[in-house]
């Protein structure tokens, strides 16, 4: 009903107070399906890479147990939980780095913070893993000679 230079609807947008959008084309900017949450958003990456890295530091039982059922002696036992919590840290780092690539401008602002953090605490924990499993020493020969 009003036109662009009808004096009417110029002195209520001027009284207003109430600002133009800043965007000059006035097309707002098409985000990626993937940002702003949702089931493969950069948030859920983050937060599976905190629940990845911290499972690795906190919780070793899961590999302590399967470790232990398979491996043939107390060092490869060792060994392999040691192997297993790095792999449990790499899969938090790989998360949090999906997660840091997928995160823009609509992402919420803890969501770099968190990928960013477990990329780095599992980092850490896997070259600490790397240094313990290269301390391990070598298994013990099987004695030889009649069993009492």
């Amino acid at each position: 009903p009003y036109e662009a230079g009808d004096p009417a609807t110029a002195e209520e947008s001027e009284g207003s107070g109430e600002e133009e959008s800043a965007d000059p084309g006035g097309a707002a900017p098409h985000p990626r399906p993937w940002s702003g949450g949702g089931l493969l958003g950069a948030e859920t990456f983050a937060a599976a890479a905190v629940l990845a890295v911290s499972g690795a530091l906190v919780g070793p039982r899961l590999v302590q147990m399967l470790s232990s059922v398979t491996a043939q002696d107390q060092v490869s036992a060792v060994a392999g939980t040691i192997v297993g919590d790095a792999v449990v840290a790499l899969v938090g780092v790989v998360l949090g780095l999906v997660g840091i690539g997928l995160a823009d401008g609509a992402s919420r602002p803890w969501t770099r913070w968190a990928a960013g953090a477990s990329v780095l605490v599992g980092l850490l924990f896997a070259a600490v893993s790397i240094a313990a499993y290269l301390l391990v020493p070598a298994p013990a020969p099987a004695p030889v000679g009649p069993s009492m």
